[in-house]
């Protein structure tokens, strides 16, 4: 990899610098959004008037994610209601979660196709071939993973005012995955394109939104703005429970215990003591299995699941 592959995976994935000062923002109003399909509403009856860098759309199988994307790019129309945007069709690009490729061209005629209809892409690198692509494959003939890889592409050729992502990191490995983020983060804001993605990943809608709406059976269940969240409490999942705990009374600090699938938990109200006392326990030669931050946004995905 060249120097830009290089960039460090976990500055960028670790959100050392904010991607919503150089981006420009994309504006977006539903009124009264509905579409049905048979006797189903895929979206039903949003309301919704937003401005952002990075818009995550999170929510479980079914809940109108990809129906409201297809909305606002006009593929298909609304039952009842509206919805408009500040960017004009042509500025965008689109990664679709099912993406319809020409199957039979090869990679090098569809690369090809793509700089003539958006202009070459400004990385002056070789993303095909970093992604192991060999250029005479034919489409038709791709795996999973492979077809992932070329529908992504579209993505880094011009300079896009908005980049639309569906499910990007379906059928890829960890490491194209970070990879892929990484390169996208950084193409964000070289064009100061904004972006919308869709996704069941959290760490995903954490690297590129600034605002996230929550969506369950086609409604809006709560808009989550991100620069804003703060920690609710962290969930530590210690070698020794008894031994936390104890440390963590020696310090006066707030906890409760639950057992969930991954084992018993100790769940802290953040404190500057909390760091000591962990720290302390640490000296102990007592593991720490995971450590995660719990706010409004990882409350309200549990919330959908109920």
């Amino acid at each position: 990899m060249n120097n830009l592959n290089k960039i460090s995976i976990s500055y960028a994935l670790g959100g050392r610098y904010t991607i919503s000062e150089s981006i420009n923002t994309t504006k977006i109003i539903c009124n009264n959004l509905t579409k049905e399909f048979k006797n189903q509403r895929g979206v039903d009856d949003i309301n919704l008037d937003i401005e952002f860098t990075g818009l995550g759309l999170l929510g479980p199988n079914g809940s109108g994610k990809t129906t409201l994307i297809k909305l606002l790019l006009g593929i298909i129309s609304p039952t009842t209601g509206d919805i408009k945007m500040n960017i004009p069709v042509k500025d965008i690009r689109v990664v679709s979660d099912q993406p319809s490729l020409p199957g039979k061209m090869t990679i090098d005629e569809w690369t090809y196709t793509l700089e003539q209809i958006y202009g070459d892409h400004l990385f002056g690198i070789d993303i095909q071939t970093d992604l192991g692509l060999q250029g005479h494959w034919k489409l038709d003939n791709l795996s999973a993973g492979q077809r992932r890889k070329v529908s992504l592409l579209p993505a880094f050729y011009g300079t896009p005012k908005l980049i639309i992502l569906d499910e990007p990191s379906n059928f890829l490995d960890i490491t194209t995955r970070e990879y892929i983020l990484t390169l996208l983060k950084q193409h964000c804001i070289t064009t100061k394109a904004s972006i919308i993605i869709s996704t069941h990943n959290v760490d995903e809608i954490r690297l590129f939104a600034s605002d996230v709406i929550l969506l369950k059976q086609g409604k809006v269940m709560n808009i989550v703005k991100l620069k804003e969240e703060r920690p609710k409490f962290y969930a530590i999942k210690p070698g020794d429970v008894d031994d936390m705990a104890k440390t963590l009374d020696k310090w006066e600090l707030r906890y409760h215990r639950s057992k969930t699938i991954r084992g018993n938990i100790i769940n802290i109200r953040p404190s500057s003591k909390m760091w000591f006392a962990i720290g302390e326990y640490n000296e102990m030669g007592k593991p720490i299995y995971s450590f995660k931050v719990i706010d409004t946004l990882e409350k309200m995905i549990e919330d959908l699941t109920k």
